[in-house]
């Protein structure tokens, strides 16, 4: 029923075909543009002694931009890194004025930047985009009405899923999908929602099997008639669904995850515990709209959200640590870790792009780039270690690190 995937043999998209290309392609265009940073694409090194002496203000170039004329007028929801064969990635795009209007689900190979290698119109707007890490060939999509499909990239089948029937558990636009990494032999996903609810999919032979993991609830304090004694007042309690936002994987154990949720929380749970989170943090005023584990450090968990707060968020041995990073100014819309090293991250505001890092000053960013176009996700591109951002046009810029 699948594809079997052999590295060294991915006929469609081979990838050291590609890697020479997109160098001297990034070398003649640093050439042309005067840029000094991508003339050494091919050894990375940050110019550290520049910024000692605080975050450095300036402008960047784009490297390259993935586009292309049918998809003008969209806006890139969601970008996703194929981390197996890194000259693929993936592209969702919705109109966002009407997010159960048809979408496009785009297949992007580096050599060619001006139409996507593979593309897929489907029904509904797409939110959320997973690779697997097992058979690198297998695409699952999340929809804007809680369903999912699975594509295979290597052929433009649908799998599980059609155009016409759609396999739909969530009551709300699926925010993130992951595929879980164990020896089972049915390939598994699992997807948050904004209805609150975390679903585990088993893809097998027979079609696609769901399971409800957990359902998020948010518990508040009723308040009483005001003739109540001061201590009864609030001892009526309800629960509603809270809103599911973000979803990041433990790097340490590959059953346990957080989620963020629009209340303001952050949850730590377990596919082995389904009837309750193993914890939860309040530190947010406001939906949590980032999560991301440092894969190098594995103890160090940012999150972000609306209230502007940046927060690092440390565990070793048991302990729990919450420090502050900078100012609280502008919402937070994205975050990764830089590929490069295991203690810089990227952080995606509404008008500008700041790099932190958190072993030397958390005060201010190492670099801060003003930002002319409205971005809605980032992510880092394995081939060319290049910034990938999607904007609001349905365009697709490239930033190279040493730049930003």
């Amino acid at each position: 029923m699948y594809d079997t995937y052999s590295e060294g043999t991915y006929e469609n998209f081979p990838e050291a075909q590609h890697e020479d290309v997109v160098i001297s392609m990034c070398r003649s265009l640093a050439a042309t543009w005067n840029l000094r940073a991508l003339s050494t694409l091919s050894s990375y090194e940050w110019p550290r002694e520049k910024f000692r002496e605080g975050p450095a203000e300036t402008t960047t170039g784009k490297l390259l931009c993935y586009k292309s004329a049918h998809l003008e007028g969209t806006s890139v929801t969601f970008l996703e890194n194929n981390y197996k064969n890194s000259a693929l990635f993936a592209s969702a795009h919705a109109n966002v004025n009407d997010m159960f209007a048809p979408g496009w689900v785009c297949c992007w190979n580096t050599k060619n930047h001006e139409f996507p290698e593979r593309q897929w119109r489907v029904p509904i707007a797409p939110t959320a985009l997973s690779f697997s890490t097992i058979q690198v060939n297998m695409l699952s999509v999340g929809l804007s009405n809680g369903a999912i499909l699975m594509l295979n990239v290597s052929n433009s089948k649908i799998v599980a899923g059609s155009t016409t029937r759609l396999v739909s558990k969530h009551r709300a636009p699926v925010k993130f999908l992951s595929w879980l990494d164990n020896d089972k032999p049915e390939l598994q996903v699992i997807s948050l929602s904004e209805d609150g609810t975390t679903n585990l999919w088993t893809l097998r032979s027979t079609g696609v099997e769901c399971e409800l993991v957990m359902t998020l609830k948010c518990v508040k304090m009723l308040p009483l008639a005001s003739c109540q004694p001061p201590a009864a007042r609030f001892s009526s309690q309800y629960t509603f669904p809270s809103m599911g936002i973000t979803f990041e994987r433990d790097p340490s154990d590959d059953t346990q995850y957080w989620l963020g949720t629009g209340d303001g929380c952050i949850y730590h749970c377990s596919l082995l515990h389904m009837d309750k989170p193993l914890k939860m943090m309040a530190n947010h005023i406001g939906p949590v709209t980032a999560l991301a584990w440092s894969i190098k450090d594995g103890y160090t968990l940012i999150s972000g959200g609306w209230d502007g707060k940046l927060l690092a968020h440390t565990f070793y041995n048991g302990c729990h640590k919450v420090q502050s990073i900078g100012n609280i100014e502008g919402q937070i819309i994205d975050l990764e870790w830089s590929p490069h090293n295991p203690m810089e991250f990227i952080c995606l505001k509404a008008n500008k792009l700041q790099l932190w890092n958190i072993s030397t000053d958390i005060l201010k960013p190492r670099i801060e780039v003003s930002l002319s176009e409205k971005y809605n996700c980032m992510t880092f591109h394995g081939l060319t270690k290049g910034l990938l951002l999607g904007d609001t046009n349905g365009n697709i810029q490239v930033m190279m690190c040493n730049v930003v």
